[in-house]
């Protein structure tokens, strides 16, 4: 018969409510007091409350991509950020294989 090891740590130790942590809790709750917090001019002023239902959307959705969603340990709006910014050239010659050939080619020439 086979022993396997299993690991108890399966449930977050850190976690309070549904999975989530404090700081993910607090994000959260300040993001849905931000989105309440736009859309309440519409209520007070008698508005049109499409464009402010829109708003308070757009940043309830901003605040589940910073606080809730992660990606290897990384917020998913700052891996997206970084997936744009930092675009690598992955094609075999731009690892420089072809560069250094060269370059050992012109020291062995100046030797």
């Amino acid at each position: 018969m086979r022993k396997v090891k299993l690991t108890k740590d399966i449930i977050k130790k850190n976690a309070v409510l549904f999975g989530l942590t404090k700081k993910q809790l607090i994000g959260m709750g300040a993001t849905v007091l931000v989105a309440l917090a736009v859309v309440s001019p519409a209520f007070m002023f008698d508005l049109n409350i499409n464009i402010f239902a829109t708003l308070s959307f757009i940043i309830l959705a901003l605040g589940v991509s910073i606080f809730i969603i992660r990606v290897n340990g990384k917020p998913l709006l700052i891996m997206l950020f970084e997936a744009f910014v930092t675009i690598e050239d992955v094609r075999y010659y731009s690892r420089g294989g072809l560069k250094d050939e060269k370059k050992i080619r012109e020291n062995k020439n100046r030797q």
